[in-house]
């Protein structure tokens, strides 16, 4: 047997408390970059210099409804852990999933 085979089988078991700590450390880090990803798509969208919102969205092209069905449920698993759902579209805009899977945003109307 070699070296290194020998040294895996006789390798100490890694205790429970040390997998569980582990697992744990892994699911915050999950969950600390979805809500970093859902702010820099938020950004990306509502707050981008270089694009109105409707441009980002058509860039998405046939994917931007799926985009935007996942991003409302990430809001859900969010407000599922902190008690405040994030809504990421600013009040008074209207979102509209086309049938091809594109989004048409209305902005909100002047009053």
């Amino acid at each position: 047997m070699s070296n290194l085979a020998s040294a895996i089988t006789q390798a100490a078991p890694i205790p429970l408390a040390a997998q569980t700590a582990q697992f744990w450390n892994q699911i915050q880090r999950v969950y600390n970059s979805l809500q970093s990803i859902l702010q820099a798509g938020t950004n990306l969208v509502w707050n981008n210099p270089n694009a109105t919102p409707q441009q980002v969205v058509a860039a998405f092209g046939t994917n931007a409804a799926s985009l935007f069905q996942l991003s409302s449920l990430l809001c859900g698993l969010i407000g599922s852990v902190t008690g405040t759902t994030p809504n990421p579209v600013p009040a008074g805009w209207t979102i509209t999933a086309n049938a091809d899977g594109t989004i048409t945003l209305t902005p909100p109307t002047a009053s």
